[in-house]
């Protein structure tokens, strides 16, 4: 036969050790007895939890967007696959736009230099260089020529954001 159990503190029969109302009764009073370290516990808890979310949440960004970054990239690959004679010919125009921009009295010597200028620039920094035409070769407004003069040498994420759309002395 069993025995039944009774709480230690008002003899009532129960289950465990003590009854459950001897139990929230004694919870309530360490709560009131301890509050203040309770709320600080409480608090330090709070900031290392949001903290720890914090550095999880940049983690799964920072993720996402070199995912979305890479499937750009193989769409864009993907595009010129499946659209060689477009990037043919846009690369035929603009080698034949180079070509009779170029003058007979253009100094070769230095259209060169810069070139080479561009590609040591972006071995040595870790970063794309580009050689800029400060006229633009192809434009609906204006042609510039493929001269020492009309070259600059800066990197490539500003001749990529100045495109063929501004040039020196541009009417407003």
């Amino acid at each position: 036969m069993k025995r039944l159990l009774v709480c230690g503190v008002c003899s009532a029969p129960k289950p465990g050790a003590v009854c459950r109302p001897c139990a929230n009764r004694r919870n309530q009073e360490y709560k009131a007895r301890h509050a203040t370290r309770i709320k600080t516990a409480r608090a330090v808890y709070k900031k290392a939890k949001h903290a720890a979310l914090a550095s999880v949440r940049a983690a799964k960004k920072a993720a996402k967007r070199a995912t979305l970054k890479h499937r750009r990239l193989l769409a864009k690959r993907k595009w010129k696959i499946s659209n060689r004679g477009a990037v043919n010919a846009s690369t035929a125009q603009r080698f034949a736009a180079k070509l009779h921009a170029t003058p007979s009295w253009a100094n070769r010597f230095f259209i060169a230099e810069a070139y080479d200028l561009a590609a040591r620039r972006s071995a040595m920094l870790d970063f794309p260089w580009q050689v800029d035409h400060m006229v633009p070769l192809r434009s609906p407004l204006v042609c510039g020529l493929h001269v020492e003069h009309n070259l600059r040498v800066i990197p490539g994420v500003m001749n990529l954001a100045k495109g063929n759309r501004h040039w020196p002395d541009m009417p407003v």
